[in-house]
């Protein structure tokens, strides 16, 4: 995959962006952080070719893989791990 993409670091809310030359572009669940998301649109429509395609995924929230009673389980025994490994990482002072 390596010589078919390539990663550029930007900041999409700079005012100017990198070349990109032409790039496939996707978006998923960060619009909301973009500095200006309503210019963002614009900008990536004059970043691409003619005919080539931008997608957006924006949701509501994040994806739940379990069923609420599966995932209040899951959340209780991640909690109590994460005190146990806090405590042997860093023992109360005494």
């Amino acid at each position: 995959m390596e010589e078919h993409e390539r990663t550029v670091q930007a900041d999409l809310g700079d005012t100017v962006w990198p070349d990109l030359g032409s790039p496939d572009l996707g978006s998923s669940a960060s619009m909301h952080h973009m500095a200006h998301p309503d210019r963002a649109p614009h900008d990536v429509h004059d970043a691409l070719a003619p005919g080539d395609l931008f997608a957006v995924v924006e949701l509501a929230g994040f994806p739940r893989f379990l069923p609420d009673s599966a995932a209040a389980d899951v959340v209780s025994r991640c909690s109590v791990s994460q005190r146990q490994m806090t405590a042997r990482a860093a023992p109360a002072p005494g």
